[in-house]
């Protein structure tokens, strides 16, 4: 700076070659500055906790008072005024490097100990001292602490502190600041950088002018500094109000490192121990950066055979220690820093995690067990890209369904289960499990069916239900014979007759309607009346067991005459109805006299035979009736014409004869 200051022109040195600007021109720029770096000031104060700040509301507020004493300098009408202002301004220029080097490095994270930001601050303290003690006239007159009374507009002589001390301390830290900022702008990514730089460049131009100002160049007005720190300040109140810039204390890395909850040791390419953070030495109940230097087996002795098998990206090694369990594992990564390798050990408390691996073990073994042991059909498929289904999970009740092991079953596509089913009827059975499936997969909603199963000569009945699990398509099967059981048995009650098997009155006309109805227009049918002659001297001859097998023999006598098409039905007493539908009417007379044939052949009972006739009166669909009602009455009323022709033979009425005769 002395070599510089001694090679400007002595034009630049001369007051009486200095023009000086019109005051007023810029005075306004002053406090308007002064007042937005007061408000800054404020808002950082009110909108962060003291740990937070930094130094950024103590250089806002600096800087806010530097500007006032521009305005002083400028502005007042006494010299004296004049000189108080330059020094406020010098005084508020003596510790703003410090304060914004304090900021800085809080805002970076790169946060300097109490005892170097004391240090920092004893040139400026000093600095400021002797300015006061100047002032007061006490070191006027020795050179090397010379004060600012002998500042004579740009022809500036300071003493030699200033020279050789202060003026390189402070340029240097405002220097070593910009640097700090710059290079930490450099490291980050897009906008975030070019705000850092923008700061940078913010807080570089009024330094560089009162560098100009300190050595002599000509800025043709007197508080240059205060001038360029206003007309910046719009900028600065931008990138810290909206950008958080020396505010916004942004994470770095070690940050992140040492808040981590896994534990995290650094090591070398020789395994010594560079870096851990808190989180390593809790967990390893060492701590790591006491060992700094030494190996990891030098450091943690009792893990030495752990150590030496773990590989870089090998799987991790899980460990007892300490009543915890930890899981450690080795990954290589480049320090970019160094632009070597290095190897970071990675410890994690894994015990919550083991334990609850254990519950999700003993719950998985509890629901296979479930599945097995159930007496359901439990399925689980996987859609394959052919549109199959593979088999994924399959219990016991599965296995039997299908008439394979479970072994047999697992792991094979459900179509190359059914063809491979030895048994037809079974195969075809269970074909109609697919289309549920296919729907539960098409829609994503559960799909309910039922199916009948046929093998080896046993029917089984089953509701399915088919639902998405994730991607897969999960079948569950309740076996629900018995209650189709159940079923025919109620309806048995209902609609078939006790005594003989066959359909009831009400069954029949159940069924009768139903078979009319889907008969064509132009279709012919027959209703047969069938009447047992004389029945009633059985039961009073021979009782009503005699006469309730009587009745037996002659339904199955008539059912077996009949065809698969037909309905039989017993209306009461010993009365039976035929409808045959689907018959013309030679076939009809050729069923009619089938009838009484087969039913006038003997009945043998014990050690009797019994001979006896029926009367069948018959009534043709649809030229005697179209409806239930009707042909049941044309077929009673041909019944008892027939029954009145019959009477005067002898196959009227039983007759009971022995079984010897």
């Amino acid at each position: 700076l002395l070599g510089l200051m001694s090679k400007i022109p002595s034009k630049c040195c001369n007051p009486d070659s200095v023009p000086t600007m019109n005051a007023d021109a810029l005075l306004w720029i002053l406090p308007a500055g002064s007042a937005l770096y007061v408000l800054l000031a404020a808002m950082i104060v009110a909108s962060r906790e003291p740990g937070q700040r930094g130094a950024a509301h103590w250089v806002m507020l600096l800087i806010a008072v530097w500007l006032v004493g521009g305005v002083m300098e400028m502005g007042a009408a006494t010299a004296l005024a004049q000189q108080l202002g330059r020094e406020l301004s010098f005084f508020c220029a003596a510790l703003l490097p410090p304060a914004g080097l304090f900021a800085v490095s809080h805002f970076t994270n790169r946060k300097l100990s109490r005892s170097a930001r004391s240090v920092l601050l004893i040139i400026p303290l000093l600095t400021v001292t002797i300015v006061i003690l100047g002032r007061l006239g006490t070191l006027t007159d020795n050179p090397l602490f010379a004060s600012l009374e002998q500042v004579r507009h740009a022809n500036i002589r300071y003493g030699h502190w200033f020279n050789l001390v202060h003026a390189p301390f402070s340029f240097g830290l405002v220097l070593l600041t910009l640097g700090v900022l710059s290079y930490d702008a450099l490291q980050r990514e897009g906008r975030r950088r070019n705000h850092m730089l923008l700061m940078a460049l913010a807080g570089g131009l009024p330094m560089a002018t009162s560098l100009m100002h300190v050595v002599g160049v000509d800025l043709y007005y007197s508080a240059p500094t205060s001038i360029t720190f206003a007309a910046v300040s719009p900028l600065v109140a931008w990138l810290i109000l909206r950008h958080g810039v020396l505010t916004g204390l942004p994470l770095r890395h070690e940050v992140l490192f040492e808040q981590m909850h896994d534990g995290m040791v650094v090591v070398n390419a020789r395994h010594e121990i560079v870096v851990a953070n808190a989180a390593a030495s809790e967990l390893l109940g060492v701590d790591i950066n006491d060992n700094v230097g030494l190996t990891l087996i030098e450091a943690l002795p009792d893990l030495s055979d752990t150590l030496r098998e773990l590989a870089p990206g090998a799987a991790e090694t899980e460990i007892d220690r300490n009543a915890r369990h930890l899981a450690l594992r080795m990954s290589t990564v480049r320090d970019a820093g160094l632009d070597a390798l290095v190897y970071l050990l990675r410890c994690r408390d894994v015990t919550r995690e083991r334990a609850a691996r254990r519950q999700l073990v003993r719950s998985e073994e509890l629901l296979r067990s479930l599945i097995q042991n159930s007496s359901n059909v439990i399925l689980r498929l996987r859609r394959e890209h052919d549109g199959d289904y593979l088999v994924t999970i399959a219990n016991r009740e599965a296995a039997e369904l299908f008439g394979v092991d479970v072994d047999g079953l697992v792991g094979r596509s459900l179509s190359a289960t059914l063809v491979g089913m030895a048994s037809d009827e079974l195969r075809r059975s269970l074909q109609s499990m697919l289309q549920p499936v296919r729907d539960a997969a098409r829609t994503g909603r559960a799909t309910e069916a039922e199916f009948r199963v046929r093998s080896n000569k046993r029917e089984r009945w089953y509701r399915m239900l088919a639902y998405p699990v994730d991607d897969d398509i999960g079948v569950t099967c309740i076996d629900i014979t018995r209650q189709r059981e159940q079923e025919r048995e109620l309806e048995s009650a209902a609609f078939l007759d006790p005594l003989t098997g066959i359909l009831n009155r009400r069954g029949f006309e159940r069924r009768a309607s139903i078979a009319l109805s889907e008969m064509d227009d132009d279709a012919a049918g027959a209703m047969l009346f069938v009447d047992l002659n004389n029945f009633k001297r059985v039961n009073d001859i021979h009782g009503h067991e005699t006469g309730d097998l009587v009745l037996k023999m002659a339904s199955e006598r008539l059912a077996g005459a009949l065809r698969d098409q037909d309905i039989v039905a017993r209306l009461g007493g010993d009365e039976f109805v035929v409808l045959a539908p689907e018959t013309a009417a030679e076939a009809a007379e050729g069923l009619r006299d089938r009838i009484e044939s087969v039913l006038c052949e003997p009945y043998q009972i014990g050690n009797k035979a019994m001979n006896s006739s029926a009367s069948v009166g018959m009534a043709r669909f649809p030229e005697q009736g179209v409806t239930l009602t009707s042909l049941l009455r044309a077929a009673d009323a041909a019944m008892y014409e027939r029954k009145t022709m019959q009477r005067t033979t002898a196959s009227g009425s039983f007759r009971i004869v022995s079984a010897t005769d």
